[in-house]
Protein backbone atom coordinates (compact mmCIF):
# COMPACT_ATOMS: atom_id res chain seq x y z
CA UNK A 1 0.00 0.00 0.00
CA UNK A 2 2.73 2.49 0.79
CA UNK A 3 4.30 1.72 -2.20
CA UNK A 4 0.89 2.29 -4.37
CA UNK A 5 0.92 5.77 -2.61
CA UNK A 6 4.29 6.67 -2.74
CA UNK A 7 4.32 5.89 -6.83
CA UNK A 8 1.36 7.88 -7.07
CA UNK A 9 2.65 11.33 -4.88
CA UNK A 10 5.52 10.86 -7.48
CA UNK A 11 2.94 11.02 -10.45
CA UNK A 12 1.21 13.67 -9.20
CA UNK A 13 4.73 16.17 -8.55
CA UNK A 14 5.60 15.40 -12.17
CA UNK A 15 2.46 16.34 -13.32
CA UNK A 16 2.51 19.72 -11.58
CA UNK A 17 5.87 20.26 -12.65
CA UNK A 18 4.52 19.94 -16.22
CA UNK A 19 1.53 22.13 -15.89
CA UNK A 20 3.79 25.54 -15.01
CA UNK A 21 5.04 25.25 -18.24
CA UNK A 22 3.83 27.21 -21.32
CA UNK A 23 1.80 24.14 -22.98
CA UNK A 24 2.37 25.85 -26.46
CA UNK A 25 6.42 24.98 -26.25
CA UNK A 26 5.93 21.38 -26.32
CA UNK A 27 5.44 18.71 -29.09
CA UNK A 28 1.53 18.12 -28.52
CA UNK A 29 1.20 21.98 -29.09
CA UNK A 30 2.75 21.54 -32.34
CA UNK A 31 0.78 18.97 -33.39
CA UNK A 32 -2.66 20.03 -32.19
CA UNK A 33 -1.61 23.75 -33.53
CA UNK A 34 -3.04 25.25 -29.86
CA UNK A 35 -0.64 28.27 -31.09
CA UNK A 36 -3.55 29.36 -32.94
CA UNK A 37 -6.29 29.34 -30.64
CA UNK A 38 -7.45 32.41 -28.41
CA UNK A 39 -7.94 33.71 -24.82
CA UNK A 40 -11.32 35.93 -24.57
CA UNK A 41 -11.33 37.05 -21.24
CA UNK A 42 -15.16 39.13 -20.70
CA UNK A 43 -14.40 41.82 -18.11
CA UNK A 44 -17.58 43.61 -15.41
CA UNK A 45 -18.83 46.07 -18.44
CA UNK A 46 -18.63 43.44 -21.18
CA UNK A 47 -15.54 44.23 -22.76
CA UNK A 48 -14.00 41.49 -24.29
CA UNK A 49 -10.28 41.04 -24.38
CA UNK A 50 -8.61 38.37 -26.78
CA UNK A 51 -5.17 36.98 -26.28
CA UNK A 52 -3.12 34.87 -28.00
CA UNK A 53 -3.50 31.60 -25.77
CA UNK A 54 0.20 30.78 -26.31
CA UNK A 55 1.46 34.50 -25.27
CA UNK A 56 -1.21 34.97 -22.60
CA UNK A 57 0.05 31.59 -20.35
CA UNK A 58 3.62 33.64 -20.16
CA UNK A 59 2.11 36.77 -18.87
CA UNK A 60 -1.42 35.89 -16.96
CA UNK A 61 0.37 36.27 -13.68
CA UNK A 62 1.90 40.14 -14.26
CA UNK A 63 -0.76 41.57 -17.07
CA UNK A 64 -3.34 44.25 -15.82
CA UNK A 65 -6.29 45.51 -17.36
CA UNK A 66 -9.27 47.29 -16.77
CA UNK A 67 -12.59 49.33 -18.40
CA UNK A 68 -12.97 53.21 -17.62
CA UNK A 69 -16.17 54.30 -18.17
CA UNK A 70 -16.94 56.65 -15.66
CA UNK A 71 -15.58 60.19 -14.41
CA UNK A 72 -14.08 58.57 -11.37
CA UNK A 73 -12.61 56.24 -13.53
CA UNK A 74 -10.99 59.40 -15.56
CA UNK A 75 -9.62 60.23 -11.76
CA UNK A 76 -7.73 57.22 -11.01
CA UNK A 77 -6.26 56.83 -14.32
CA UNK A 78 -5.43 60.83 -14.28
CA UNK A 79 -7.25 61.38 -17.44
CA UNK A 80 -9.03 63.80 -19.32
CA UNK A 81 -11.21 63.88 -22.41
CA UNK A 82 -9.04 66.27 -24.02
CA UNK A 83 -6.79 66.09 -27.18
CA UNK A 84 -3.37 66.83 -27.20
CA UNK A 85 -4.62 69.64 -29.31
CA UNK A 86 -6.65 71.24 -26.65
CA UNK A 87 -10.16 69.85 -28.35
CA UNK A 88 -13.07 68.45 -26.28
CA UNK A 89 -13.16 64.39 -27.06
CA UNK A 90 -16.40 62.17 -26.70
CA UNK A 91 -15.51 59.00 -25.56
CA UNK A 92 -17.57 56.02 -25.77
CA UNK A 93 -15.43 54.00 -23.80
CA UNK A 94 -11.70 53.24 -22.45
CA UNK A 95 -8.88 50.56 -22.07
CA UNK A 96 -5.97 50.18 -20.06
CA UNK A 97 -3.56 47.33 -20.75
CA UNK A 98 -0.46 47.07 -18.88
CA UNK A 99 2.71 45.06 -19.53
CA UNK A 100 5.38 46.35 -17.37
CA UNK A 101 4.29 45.39 -14.46
CA UNK A 102 6.62 43.55 -11.98
CA UNK A 103 8.73 40.63 -14.13
CA UNK A 104 6.52 40.49 -17.28
CA UNK A 105 8.78 38.86 -19.90
CA UNK A 106 7.22 41.14 -22.87
CA UNK A 107 6.42 44.64 -22.79
CA UNK A 108 4.71 44.31 -26.28
CA UNK A 109 3.06 41.08 -28.04
CA UNK A 110 3.60 39.06 -30.94
CA UNK A 111 -0.12 38.98 -31.20
CA UNK A 112 -1.80 41.90 -31.17
CA UNK A 113 -4.65 41.54 -27.98
CA UNK A 114 -8.28 42.21 -29.35
CA UNK A 115 -9.88 44.17 -27.47
CA UNK A 116 -13.80 44.77 -28.04
CA UNK A 117 -15.61 47.53 -26.13
CA UNK A 118 -19.20 47.78 -25.48
CA UNK A 119 -19.80 51.29 -26.56
CA UNK A 120 -21.61 53.63 -24.29
CA UNK A 121 -25.21 53.89 -24.87
CA UNK A 122 -25.47 56.88 -23.04
CA UNK A 123 -28.71 59.07 -24.47
CA UNK A 124 -26.53 61.85 -23.90
CA UNK A 125 -23.91 60.26 -26.62
CA UNK A 126 -24.42 62.70 -29.64
CA UNK A 127 -22.90 60.31 -32.43
CA UNK A 128 -22.14 63.95 -34.59
CA UNK A 129 -19.11 62.06 -36.38
CA UNK A 130 -16.66 58.70 -37.08
CA UNK A 131 -15.38 57.37 -34.12
CA UNK A 132 -11.87 56.69 -34.06
CA UNK A 133 -9.05 55.22 -31.37
CA UNK A 134 -7.03 57.46 -29.45
CA UNK A 135 -3.88 56.45 -27.56
CA UNK A 136 -2.93 58.43 -24.04
CA UNK A 137 0.19 60.65 -23.98
CA UNK A 138 2.10 60.99 -20.47
CA UNK A 139 -0.04 63.93 -19.79
CA UNK A 140 -3.18 62.19 -20.12
CA UNK A 141 -4.24 63.47 -23.39
CA UNK A 142 -5.30 62.03 -26.44
CA UNK A 143 -3.72 61.20 -29.27
CA UNK A 144 -5.24 60.31 -32.55
CA UNK A 145 -4.27 56.69 -33.40
CA UNK A 146 -4.18 55.45 -37.09
CA UNK A 147 -4.76 52.03 -36.07
CA UNK A 148 -7.72 50.28 -37.93
CA UNK A 149 -10.86 49.82 -35.92
CA UNK A 150 -14.21 48.39 -36.14
CA UNK A 151 -17.88 49.40 -35.26
CA UNK A 152 -20.56 46.63 -35.32
CA UNK A 153 -23.93 45.03 -34.11
CA UNK A 154 -23.87 41.95 -31.64
CA UNK A 155 -26.28 39.45 -30.85
CA UNK A 156 -27.46 41.30 -27.63
CA UNK A 157 -28.38 44.23 -30.20
CA UNK A 158 -25.18 46.16 -28.17
CA UNK A 159 -22.88 48.31 -30.32
CA UNK A 160 -19.13 47.33 -30.11
CA UNK A 161 -16.09 49.09 -30.85
CA UNK A 162 -12.92 46.90 -31.56
CA UNK A 163 -8.99 47.53 -32.06
CA UNK A 164 -5.82 45.93 -31.42
CA UNK A 165 -2.81 46.53 -30.06
CA UNK A 166 0.35 44.70 -28.92
CA UNK A 167 1.49 46.95 -26.61
CA UNK A 168 0.69 48.38 -23.30
CA UNK A 169 -1.38 51.72 -23.25
CA UNK A 170 -4.90 53.45 -22.40
CA UNK A 171 -6.29 54.01 -25.07
CA UNK A 172 -10.13 55.55 -26.16
CA UNK A 173 -12.81 55.53 -28.52
CA UNK A 174 -13.45 58.99 -29.14
CA UNK A 175 -15.06 61.25 -31.29
CA UNK A 176 -14.45 65.22 -31.32
CA UNK A 177 -17.27 67.58 -29.20
CA UNK A 178 -18.82 69.91 -31.07
CA UNK A 179 -18.67 72.97 -28.27
CA UNK A 180 -19.11 76.59 -27.51
CA UNK A 181 -15.98 78.39 -25.55
CA UNK A 182 -16.42 79.05 -22.39
CA UNK A 183 -14.93 81.19 -20.02
CA UNK A 184 -14.35 81.55 -16.24
CA UNK A 185 -13.70 84.54 -14.82
CA UNK A 186 -12.22 85.34 -10.97
CA UNK A 187 -13.47 88.38 -8.26
CA UNK A 188 -11.19 90.60 -7.27
CA UNK A 189 -8.41 89.98 -9.44
CA UNK A 190 -8.18 86.34 -7.90
CA UNK A 191 -5.88 83.30 -9.96
CA UNK A 192 -7.42 80.34 -10.94
CA UNK A 193 -4.35 78.21 -10.76
CA UNK A 194 -6.64 75.30 -11.89
CA UNK A 195 -9.94 74.39 -12.88
CA UNK A 196 -11.50 70.73 -13.92
CA UNK A 197 -15.13 70.20 -15.32
CA UNK A 198 -16.39 66.68 -15.33
CA UNK A 199 -20.12 64.93 -16.52
CA UNK A 200 -21.32 61.90 -16.93
CA UNK A 201 -24.13 62.68 -19.67
CA UNK A 202 -21.87 62.61 -21.45
CA UNK A 203 -18.75 61.13 -20.12
CA UNK A 204 -15.89 64.19 -20.12
CA UNK A 205 -13.03 65.40 -17.86
CA UNK A 206 -11.14 68.36 -19.02
CA UNK A 207 -8.59 70.37 -17.16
Amino acid sequence: MKKVLFILLSVCLYCNVIAQKNPCNTDVAINYKLENTDTTIVLKNGTEVTFNRCEFFDIKDCVEFAEIRTVDDLRAFGLSTMDENGNLLLSCGMFYLNLENGDCPKKCLEVPVKIKIPMLSNPCFAGLSTNNLFIANSSGKWVKSNEPTKEFIGKNGQKYFEFKTKCGAKLNCDQKLKTNIVKFKSKNLKTINSLTVTSNCPLIKAT
